[in-house]
């Protein structure tokens, strides 16, 4: 998926994607739940013991 079409699903910016592609810093986690949302990610997080 080109980063055009996932900033058209998702309403982030495409330069904004572009970064988050790179691992640029301060990515903030609204941002990751977007584009999971997107793509169709579920993300689950668990308790670690």
């Amino acid at each position: 998926m080109s980063q055009e079409m996932l900033s058209s699903l998702t309403g982030i910016p495409q330069p904004n994607l572009s970064k988050v592609e790179r691992g640029a810093e301060g990515t903030k986690i609204d941002t990751y739940l977007r584009i999971f949302s997107a793509l169709g990610i579920d993300l689950v997080a668990e308790v670690r013991s």
